[in-house]
């Protein structure tokens, strides 16, 4: 007797731990939805904001039509070299009016390094600490109320190939899915294409619902163990001897996803609003964000890459309403049907959450207001929207 009782109870401690032990090949892969709705996101969500609006399958259509549509995502696993040509092209695609009058001008013009553009053959890399990609290989920024020279930063495990090397050895031309530009190597570890699929392409993997330290919403990761508390994933690092290593992040349960979050109004809502006060940095520079990095983000938690600037965004989507012609009144009638979307004025994207007291509000990335606020669709806002795209 005394036998079967010990057996029992170590039974049901071995039962009880089954949930929190886990292979490392062999994950229960759920969604993150344990939160508290924010009280201003619960004015706006319908009756069905738990349905499934796309399903994994349909995000993945859509991302394929949004990626044949547009020219500013590129497909790096389809590219197999660069020519001298090539190179010198997108070099050349630098705006060079933006630093005509710095004083380093012919420095860095030198630090283009155009005499060595040499043929290349597909050259990987993975982007291990957050870092600013850039028109010219330089820190010189320019002096207007934004450093223009900041095309976007790039998040940690971005994928790129590497296409040149600055004069000064600091820097690389690369491209990533997103844009072309000079990041600093120190910010780049090369990979061979086994390392480049376990990091980018695992089928286990979570994704960081919120800024946490040098981690940007929408990062990706490889999953290696869930706990109670906390999600162990897998960034990429590397040594002295600039090979890539396999380093272990601890990030608190809440702030992961184990996969994609479901494609919702609730959670699309839930996860706008964690950036709301979140400071505006003109290309995401120095860890702020800027209103199409905000849009940018948001959609990677959903397995959705969009380009990275608002007029690509808004001339990617295969189903675009265009606001441009209509007064006021149109527009408002227009916004009134749907409930969820992005909402394009010349330079700037919003997402319109609907109404509310019988007002339209969205939720955005203000240059003006130097931070991502929640307001009234009012003044230019809506006298400028020249295009909207349906959510819902």
């Amino acid at each position: 007797m005394k036998k079967r009782i010990i057996k029992i109870i170590l039974l049901a401690f071995i039962l009880s731990n089954v949930v929190s032990w886990q292979k490392e090949d062999n994950f229960e892969v759920i969604n993150q939805n344990d939160y508290v709705i924010n009280e201003d996101i619960q004015k706006f969500l319908s009756d069905d904001a738990k349905k499934i609006i796309y399903d994994i399958k349909t995000v993945n259509n859509l991302k394929k039509m949004i990626a044949d549509k547009s020219k500013a995502l590129y497909n790096l696993e389809a590219i197999t070299n660069f020519s001298v040509l090539k190179i010198q092209e997108y070099i050349k695609q630098a705006d060079f009016e933006k630093i005509a009058n710095f004083p380093d001008y012919e420095i860095i013009v030198a630090n283009l390094n155009w005499d060595n553009i040499k043929h290349v053959t597909k050259q990987f890399g993975l982007i291990i600490n957050r870092t600013d990609l850039r028109s010219f290989p330089t820190v010189s920024s320019t002096p207007s109320k934004f450093d223009e020279l900041s095309e976007t930063e790039l998040s940690i495990n971005s994928p790129v190939l590497v296409m040149h090397e600055s004069l000064d050895g600091k820097w690389y031309l690369v491209m990533s899915e997103i844009y072309v530009g000079w990041v600093l190597k120190e910010d780049v570890v090369l990979v061979e294409e086994n390392d480049l699929n376990y990091f980018v392409n695992s089928q286990q993997f979570g994704v960081i619902l919120e800024p946490y330290q040098d981690f940007d919403m929408g990062v990706k990761l490889p999953l290696k163990k869930v706990s109670n508390n906390t999600v162990i994933l897998v960034k990429p690092c590397k040594d002295s001897a600039n090979r890539v290593v396999k380093t272990n992040v601890t990030i608190p349960k809440p702030k992961v996803s184990m996969g994609y979050l479901e494609f919702t109004q609730e959670n699309i809502l839930n996860q706008a609003f964690k950036y709301l006060d979140y400071p505006y940095s003109w290309g995401g520079k120095a860890g702020g964000i800027d209103c199409s990095s905000f849009i940018y983000h948001l959609f990677q938690t959903f397995g959705l890459t969009l380009p990275r600037n608002t007029t690509d965004q808004k001339n990617s989507f295969p189903h675009a309403q265009v606001l441009t012609g209509l007064n006021e009144l149109a527009k408002l009638t227009l916004l009134r049907e749907n409930s969820l979307g992005l909402l394009y004025r010349p330079g700037h994207v919003m997402l319109y959450i609907g109404y509310y007291q019988n007002k339209p509000y969205i939720i955005h990335a203000s240059g003006s207001q130097r931070k991502v606020v929640f307001e009234e669709l009012k003044g230019s806002n809506l006298q400028e929207a020249d295009k909207f795209i349906s959510i819902k």
